[in-house]
């Protein structure tokens, strides 16, 4: 069975299944690598018939879907009150000043006119289900964002986002494998004098780990606010477009 012809069929091959869950997972796995290669572990008998076709598809799915956990979960650190305090959200919000006001009320006539969802009567009700009714109108827009099948910079922040935010949430793999590695390849070399290369390239990837692992919460928010700017910036052009908006 050819495997392509099956990831094709069920719609794995996408560019952002790639770009922003199964790249993260291979790179978390990097690490791994000079640690194994030091063991001298041979798998050139390793049958690889039993990997094609569903088995294949099962794996395919499961790391993708690890990534997309763990990024979640990460999430959720960085917006302890997710979604209300992610930037599509607090973008909208009175309080919230990286958005000038004026900007903020053509967001809202865009919102109400595509949505029906009039942001502007809660704000200026000081409604309690601010909030919500904020999150509802992002919800709906990206489902409509999705439904028209948005390419250009939205999309391609929305896979720049995906990729940091899992990413960073693998980084509790990343780490431990990252220092065991050199201890396993140093070990070997030490006892063996065999295996220097991979000792060294596994302590040059243990700081690089390290690095990624301390700078993470701020690649992940300003990939978020640039998915924010492109997301705004197709409600605008939609808004534009729209056969209802005067001419």
């Amino acid at each position: 069975m050819d495997p392509e012809a099956v990831f094709k069929g069920r719609n794995l091959l996408d560019r952002y299944e790639v770009k922003a869950r199964l790249i993260p997972v291979l790179l978390s796995y990097l690490p791994v690598l000079p640690g194994i290669a030091a063991l001298g572990v041979d798998t050139s008998g390793v049958s690889l018939g039993p990997l094609f076709g569903g088995s294949l598809v099962v794996l395919w799915v499961g790391m993708t879907h690890g990534a997309s956990a763990a990024g979640s979960r990460y999430e959720r650190k960085l917006w302890p009150e997710w979604p209300h305090d992610a930037p599509t959200n607090r973008w909208l919000h009175p309080d919230d000043t990286r958005v000038s006001t004026e900007q903020k009320q053509l967001y809202y006539e865009a919102i109400r006119a595509l949505q029906g969802i009039d942001i502007g009567r809660a704000v200026a009700e000081d409604s309690d289900q601010l909030e919500q009714t904020i999150n509802d109108a992002v919800r709906g827009l990206r489902h409509r964002f999705r439904s028209m099948d948005t390419h250009g910079l939205l999309a391609t922040h929305n896979e720049d986002y995906g990729f940091a935010r899992n990413l960073a949430g693998l980084a509790f793999f990343r780490l431990p494998v990252s220092v065991a590695s050199p201890a396993v390849a140093w070990g070997i070399y030490i006892h063996t004098n065999v295996g220097l290369v991979w000792a060294l390239i596994a302590s040059i990837v243990l700081p690089i780990s390290v690095a990624a692992a301390a700078c993470r919460a701020g690649f992940v928010r300003q990939r978020a606010d640039r998915y924010a700017e492109s997301f705004f910036g197709a409600l605008t052009d939609l808004h534009r477009e729209s056969p209802d908006e005067p001419n």
